[in-house]
């Protein structure tokens, strides 16, 4: 009877092919997009679920309001020393540095793209305890723990604890048990550098990210308001800073990839949600439409229903009848939808960057493939016996249009959202900026300075200026205090070398003129400077730090879009005597604009004269290839829409 009830089943599929063509596809469709984006969101939440103490470990993040998310990437050098000394409620506290790299020796590399973290003692105290170092009492030198992987790669075994390994040139200081890489502190490599307590203590160096862990009986939110309270007093050379506000927060272990990922992610968590809430509403969609069709095809077989009836049919058998082909046609749906999974996972773990086994995702598929099929069945059930039952007497198309109305308004929905989120991607990516970013590269060098006139002769180079660099990115900006009206500001000051910087980045002066050559005493700043000062300013020459400000600059956005722009000056550095041996050997910036069809030549080019004529190494950094990764996330999650 069953093997009937198939065959009629896959009549009926064939009869309606174009509608059960639509069903399918559009049930296949919206179950891969749900079914990756549900896999993927469980991958990024299971981060660090390995660690036995994971609910007692916080990272602690220095609030800045200049910088994505409110927090600083990195916190000060001194602040795991202070926290451990001034907190007793905190068990232990380590800071550490993670990277990727290659291991190499003598210029050879051995091991590729190794997960380094440059750590302390108490590293392992505060994520793995089980695992026992025994450490020098003073750490003179370098030391290093692999794990067991990675020494088994280099041809290390746990005889050679304890020695140095001429021939890796390093000191084994242990060999621990591997460890899941999906976590926020990977390893392979565990670096102990030697103690400098000039470093390790300074709080003027941000190169650490601090972790605590937390006694058990510890109050968080106690802690939590101490943190953002945090206050230190700071000495240098010359001056000594008083309470100096270092406001932070926690944010647990397990929520950390989440909220805010040390590595590169292709989109933001919260895109990742919207875009699972809008495969979600696809798959309803898809469902209801499906269904709405299936209950069409039933009135459309009342006659033939009925004689079924006649003939001494149940409504049970009926209804097992018409279950075959919605199953059928379901199991179908589902089966394309896993051949759609198995084609797209080479690109889609390319994409996500994820790095956990094939298995974890098919495994996920299959288990939210089942999940839907259950769930349609409950669905289903209800509409399909109530028009079993009523199809001989004259029904009104109700459902029809319930159904019609809600696949209207999820479309409608999906459409707006997304043309919102295009206006606002267009927006944040506007052509203009403030300053041109187009067809430009930064060129960072060291030691010497470059010929900037014989770097004009290069084909395809059409100008080149020498300038801070600290701008798209932003980087190493000196942050200065001016007053006006008893009121003290913090304004953010960028190094020029000429009034040709103005010109070379088509910057606007909304307001007054440009700085002249060699003019050290002067500043342009920028419309929220301007705003900021000139109301409070009683003078009839507006001042900032000393130096008079002879132009207003349009806002340019420096850095990613989704920050607000800074107050900032820009002025012609006048270096101080203990500058001047760093600015001479340090990393120099120029910018060059090239023809947009020799770009690489000119970049090989360049690169070329710089390495073998000036003696120096150099990097390149694309403008407008930097500005764009900013908005990174909401690109995909537009493509993706």
């Amino acid at each position: 009877m069953f093997t009937h009830y198939l065959k009629i089943a896959w009549r009926n599929i064939l009869k309606y092919k174009t509608q059960s063509i639509i069903s399918v596809l559009g049930l296949a469709i919206g179950f891969t997009a749900f079914a990756f984006t549900l896999s993927w969101i469980r991958y990024e939440r299971g981060y660090d679920k390995h660690i036995a103490n994971a609910d007692r470990i916080y990272r602690v993040l220095v609030k800045d309001s200049t910088a994505l998310g409110g927090v600083a990437k990195y916190s000060p050098n001194a602040l795991a020393g202070y926290l451990k000394e001034t907190f007793p409620e905190i068990e232990a506290v380590t800071g550490i540095y993670s990277f990727k790299n290659d291991f190499k020796v003598n210029n050879k590399i051995l091991l590729t793209k190794c997960n380094y973290i440059k750590a302390d003692t108490s590293f392992f105290h505060v994520f793995y305890p089980d695992i026992k170092i025994e450490y020098p009492e003073v750490i003179d030198k370098p030391y290093y723990i692999f794990s067991e992987c990675t020494a088994s790669k280099l041809g290390i075994n746990y005889t050679d604890i304890g020695k140095r390994i001429d021939y890796l040139d390093i000191n084994l200081l242990s060999i621990v048990p591997d460890q899941s890489i999906q976590s926020n502190i990977p390893f392979d490599i565990v670096y102990i550098e030697k103690q400098d307590p000039d470093f390790d203590n300074a709080w003027g160096y941000y190169s650490e990210f601090t972790y605590i862990l937390v006694k058990k009986d510890a109050n968080i939110t106690n802690l939590e308001n101490k943190l953002s309270e945090l206050t230190e007093q700071v000495y240098s050379n010359e001056y000594t800073f008083s309470n100096r506000k270092i406001p932070s927060k926690l944010v647990p272990l397990r929520e950390l990839r989440t909220t805010h990922p040390d590595s590169e992610v292709s989109i933001k968590f919260q895109h990742l949600r919207l875009f699972a809430v809008a495969s979600m509403l696809v798959i309803f969609c898809a469902f209801f439409n499906y269904l709405m069709l299936f209950i069409n095809k039933i009135k459309l077989r009342s006659r033939a229903l009925a004689l079924h009836k006649i003939n001494g049919a149940f409504t049970c058998q009926l209804l097992l009848l018409l279950f075959c082909e919605f199953l059928l046609l379901l199991f179908t749906a589902l089966l394309l939808g896993l051949v759609f999974t198995e084609i797209l996972y080479p690109s889609f773990v390319k994409f996500s960057m994820t790095e956990a086994p094939k298995s974890f995702f098919i495994l996920d598929a299959i288990l939210f493939g089942f999940a839907i099929l259950i769930l349609s069945i409950i669905f289903a059930y209800f509409p399909i016996k109530y028009f079993v039952k009523h199809y001989i007497k004259e029904t009104k198309d109700r459902f029809t249009l319930t159904t019609l109305a809600l696949q209207l308004i999820i479309s409608i929905l999906l459409i707006f959202s997304t043309t919102i989120f295009i206006y606002q991607y267009n927006y944040l990516n506007s052509n203009y900026i403030g300053f041109n970013r187009y067809n430009i590269n930064t060129i960072f060098t060291q030691p010497n300075d470059l010929p900037i006139d014989e770097i004009k002769k290069i084909p395809g180079v059409v100008d080149m200026i020498r300038y801070g660099g600290d701008f798209l990115p932003k980087s190493h900006t000196r942050i200065i205090s001016t007053e006006g009206s008893n009121l003290r500001y913090q304004l953010y000051q960028f190094d020029i070398f000429g009034p040709e910087f103005v010109d070379f980045f088509d910057i606007n002066i909304v307001e007054g003129r440009n700085i002249h050559e060699g003019e050290i005493n002067a500043f342009l700043i920028n419309q929220t400077a301007y705003r900021l000062l000139a109301p409070n300013d009683t003078t009839d020459i507006l001042q900032a730090n000393g130096r008079q400000v002879v132009g207003v600059v349009q806002d340019m956005y420096i850095d990613s879009p989704l920050l607000p722009v800074l107050p900032s000056v820009y002025g012609i550095h006048d270096p101080q005597p203990w500058e001047l041996e760093y600015l001479q050997g340090g990393t120099k910036a120029y910018a060059y604009k090239y023809d947009k069809e020799l770009r690489f030549e000119t970049e090989d080019a360049i690169n070329k004269f710089i390495t073998e004529e000036v003696g120096n190494s150099a990097s390149f950094i694309n403008m407008e290839e930097l500005y764009s990764e900013y908005t990174k996330s909401e690109r995909y999650l537009l493509t993706l829409l």
